[in-house]
C-alpha cells in the first residue's frame, strides 16, 4: 500500500525547483512526516495488523527519499512469512510503502525477513527486520551496488544484521544513507528511510 505524492521533476518545476536526484530527495525528506503521510501508512500497517489478530509479525513501513524510483527487487524470510499484504512493486520519491510479515502459521517461530528495492541498475536498497519468537528486535537498512549485492548470500545479511544492536541507527554507504527504527514489542512497527548522505 502506497501513501504519499510522488515528488518528481513534474513536482519540481510546479515548485519552482531544480530537478536533480539530489534535490529531489532533499525535497522529499522535508515532507516525510508532513501531509498525513506517515500517519496514513501507520494507520494502514495497524489495520493490517488487526485484521491478521494475534501472532508476532512485523509491521513495516518504508519511505524513500532518494529522488528516485525504489523498484522492488528480491526478498526472502528467514522466519515467517509476508502475509496478504505484499511488498510494494515501486515506491516512487516522496512515498511510504508499508507491508505486513507475520510468523508462521501453527509454529513458535518470529517475523524475520528481508525485501530489496533497485533504484536504477547499479545501486539497491536492503531492507532487514527481525522479530524473533525469543530474544531482542533487530533492523537495518543499506543501500549496496546492485553487483555486490548478488555476490552476496542471504545468510550472510542474517548473520550481518542479527548480530548487531541495531534496534536504531543508520548506515552509510558512498552516497547513500539508510535509517531504522523498531521497538521491543512482539508485533513492532519498524520505519525504513531510504535516502542520501549528501543532503
Amino acid at each position: 500500500m502506497i501513501y504519499g505524492d510522488v515528488i518528481d521533476a513534474a513536482y519540481a518545476k510546479v515548485m519552482g525547483e531544480d530537478s536533480s536526484p539530489k534535490n529531489l530527495a532533499k525535497m522529499a525528506t522535508k515532507v516525510q512526516t508532513s501531509a498525513d503521510r506517515e500517519k496514513a501508512a501507520t494507520k494502514m500497517v495497524n489495520t493490517m495488523k488487526t485484521e491478521y489478530g494475534d501472532g508476532i509479525s512485523s509491521l513495516i513501513l518504508i519511505y524513500n527519499a532518494t529522488g528516485y524510483p525504489l523498484n522492488f527487487y528480491q526478498n526472502a524470510n528467514y522466519s515467517g512469512r509476508m502475509s496478504k499484504y505484499q511488498p510494494d512493486d515501486l515506491i516512487q520519491n516522496g512515498q511510504w510503502g508499508c507491508f505486513l510479515h507475520v510468523k508462521s502459521s501453527g509454529t513458535m517461530t518470529g517475523s524475520c525477513g528481508v525485501v530489496s528495492y533497485k533504484m536504477d541498475e547499479t545501486n539497491l536498497f536492503w531492507f532487514f527486520w527481525s522479530t524473533p519468537y525469543s530474544g531482542e528486535n533487530t533492523a537495518e537498512v543499506q543501500g549496496y551496488p546492485v553487483k555486490v549485492w548478488n555476490e552476496k548470500s542471504w545468510g550472510y545479511i542474517e548473520d550481518r544484521a542479527e548480530g548487531r544492536d541495531s534496534a536504531r541507527g543508520e548506515y552509510k554507504n558512498h552516497w547513500t544513507l539508510g535509517k531504522w527504527m523498531t521497538s521491543q514489542t512482539t508485533s513492532p512497527i519498524v520505519r525504513f528511510t531510504a535516502t542520501r548522505s549528501d543532503i
